[in-house]
């Protein structure tokens, strides 16, 4: 893991833990990374089957995950997990490190969680995006849900997703080579970076 900054880049230490023969501050196979009020760093480590939480010089702890892929920290510290391989999305409050299943059914890349404390899940596997509003235990298709293609109203293996104050979602279309962009409430969603096929050229992504 590094950090960059403007002068440079630190890199977080390496060590050989020889008394249980292992690299102690290794990672293997990282989806995902988030950072809480108190500047911890906590990251998906896929290939471990836990979520890793690290302080400026070492892993500290870990909590088990079988298949973690994305991560959320909210405004009150609660982590939020999307197992992917047993579908469902866990909370874990700030004091317990048991976490507590909050949705289930999606094959999810990228979650997030809004200022009113709803849930958002990409869902790569049904080339959708859902909604838990808070307090309900059923989830609504907000994005796509058309089926996989490459139309407005269609995305392909979405993954990272992102909301913003006013409740437009950005979405990696990943096999689409896009961002799209839906506005709440919006049945299509706008284009608003790539769009022209698997490149490196300026008006591309890869």
């Amino acid at each position: 893991m590094a950090q960059w900054a403007a002068s440079g880049q630190t890199m977080t230490p390496l060590s050989y833990n020889y008394n249980h023969n292992s690299y102690e501050n290794l990672l293997s196979q990282p989806l995902d990374v988030v950072v809480d009020a108190s500047n911890n760093i906590y990251v998906a480590e896929f290939g471990n089957g836990f979520i890793s939480k690290w302080t400026s010089a070492s892993r500290v702890s870990t909590i088990s995950v079988a298949s973690p892929t994305s991560l959320f920290i909210d405004n009150f510290e609660n982590l939020y997990v999307s197992d992917v391989n047993n579908y469902p999305i866990l909370k874990f409050t700030f004091v317990e490190q048991t976490g507590v299943a909050i949705a289930s059914g999606v094959y999810s890349f990228g979650i997030y969680v809004d200022a009113s404390f709803n849930l958002y899940a990409s869902d790569s596997g049904n080339h959708s995006v859902f909604l838990w509003p808070l307090g309900l235990s059923d989830g609504v298709v907000v994005c796509g849900g058309n089926g996989q293609g490459n139309r407005n109203d269609q995305l392909d293996s979405p993954q990272g997703i992102y909301v913003d104050g006013s409740g437009s979602i950005y979405i990696a279309d990943t096999n689409n080579h896009r961002i799209q962009k839906w506005s709440r409430g919006s049945s299509t969603g706008v284009t608003v970076a790539g769009g022209n096929g698997n490149g490196r050229n300026s008006n591309q992504l890869s």
